[in-house]
C-alpha cells in the first residue's frame, strides 16, 4: 500500500493523466510548478499503469541525482523497482524500471516493446537523445504513452513544448512541438495561495553587482562567461553580499547559494562559517554525500553552479 496522501491537485493531476493514457497514445504534458510534487505524481502514476497493464513502466529522468530522487518517492508506492543507470546500478529486474538517458539510450529499442509507457521527468529538455530512445521504443510498441512532466513548458528557440492546451486551443507561440496535449497546470502563484509554497521576497543589499556590461551568447541562451568574469572581479562585492545574506539568514534552516562560476563558487564557500557549507560543481568530489548531507539539515548552505537546479528538492529550505 501507497505511504503517503496525495495533494488535492495531485490527485487531480494523476485522475486527468491516467484518463488520457486510457484513451489516447497521442504524447501529453502536466506543467507542474517547482514544488508541487513531481516525484510523488510520476511515482503514483506509475503504480496505476503497472498495476492497470502489468506491463513496464519506464521513468525517464535527465541525472542521477533526479534518478535517486525519484526512487526515494517510488519507495513509497510500496512497489519493487530498478534503477538503469551507469552511476547507480543498471538493472532491469523489476517492472518499473527508472532510468537516465544516456545509459537507457543503448536497450530502448531492444526492449521497446515490454513497456506500457514513458514518464518523462523534466520534459522541457527534448533532446535527440530523449527523441530516439522515444523513437526506438515505438518501432516496437506503437501504442506507447509518453507522458511530460515539467515546470517550465517553454523553450527559448522554439516556444512551448505542445501543440494544444489544457482548453485545448491551439498553440501559436511554438514550432514543430514534440508533445501533442496539455493536460493539467498548477502554477506557482497556485501553490503561494493555497499555503504550499511560502510568497517570493525579493530583496537587494546595497552592495550588489553591476550587470550593465553583462553580454548575451545568443547560442547558448545566456550569458557570456567573459563578462560573468568581468562583473565578479572584485572580490570585496561578494563578500559583502556574503555578510549581508548570512545576517539576513540566521533564523532559516536551509539556504541555497546559486553561482556563476567554480571560481565564485569557491570564492562564495570560503567565505561562509567552517562546518556549515557544502559546495557543488562539476569537479567536485563526493556530490552525493553533500546532497545528502544538506537535505539532512547536517549543513546549512549548499554553494553550487548548475547542480541544485532542474527538479532539486529540498522541503526544508525556506
Amino acid at each position: 500500500m501507497p505511504n503517503y496522501t496525495l495533494r488535492d491537485y495531485q490527485q487531480e493531476a494523476v485522475d486527468i493523466a491516467i484518463d488520457w493514457m486510457k484513451k489516447n497514445s497521442d504524447s501529453a504534458v502536466l506543467e507542474l510548478s517547482g514544488g508541487a510534487g513531481k516525484s510523488i505524481i510520476i511515482a503514483e502514476i506509475a503504480r496505476i499503469l503497472y498495476n492497470m497493464t502489468g506491463k513496464r513502466i519506464l521513468c525517464l529522468v535527465p541525472s542521477k541525482t533526479l534518478a535517486e530522487q525519484n526512487g526515494e518517492k517510488m519507495a513509497l508506492t510500496g512497489e519493487k523497482f530498478s534503477f538503469y543507470s551507469a552511476s547507480i546500478a543498471k538493472s532491469l529486474r523489476h517492472k518499473i524500471v527508472i532510468a537516465t538517458e544516456g545509459t537507457f539510450k543503448s536497450v530502448a529499442k531492444k526492449h521497446g516493446s515490454e513497456f506500457a509507457a514513458v514518464l518523462v521527468d523534466e520534459a522541457d529538455r527534448v533532446t535527440a537523445t530523449f527523441k530516439q530512445i522515444i523513437e526506438d521504443m515505438r518501432e516496437q510498441n506503437p501504442l506507447l504513452r509518453v507522458l511530460g512532466l515539467t515546470g517550465t513548458p517553454f523553450r527559448l528557440q522554439t516556444g512551448y513544448i505542445y501543440e494544444l492546451d489544457d482548453k485545448n486551443r491551439i498553440v501559436k507561440d511554438t514550432v514543430d512541438p514534440y508533445y501533442k496535449k496539455l493536460l493539467y497546470r498548477v502554477t506557482c502563484n497556485d501553490l503561494i495561495e493555497r499555503g504550499f509554497l511560502t510568497p517570493i521576497q525579493v530583496g537587494v543589499t546595497q552592495e550588489h553587482y553591476d550587470t550593465s556590461n553583462l553580454k548575451i551568447d545568443v547560442k547558448n541562451e545566456s550569458f557570456t562567461q567573459k563578462s560573468l568574469n568581468e562583473m565578479l572581479a572584485d572580490g570585496n562585492v561578494t563578500q559583502k553580499i556574503v555578510a549581508d545574506f548570512i545576517i539576513k539568514t540566521r533564523d532559516k534552516k536551509g539556504v541555497m547559494v546559486f553561482c556563476t562560476s567554480i571560481k565564485h563558487a569557491e570564492e562564495v564557500f570560503a567565505m561562509l562559517p567552517d562546518g556549515e557549507a557544502g559546495l557543488l560543481h562539476g569537479k567536485t568530489d563526493n556530490q552525493s554525500k553533500t546532497v545528502k548531507d544538506f537535505k539532512a539539515q547536517r549543513i546549512k548552505y549548499l554553494v553550487n553552479v548548475d547542480m541544485a537546479t532542474v527538479g532539486f528538492d529540498a522541503p526544508h529550505v525556506d
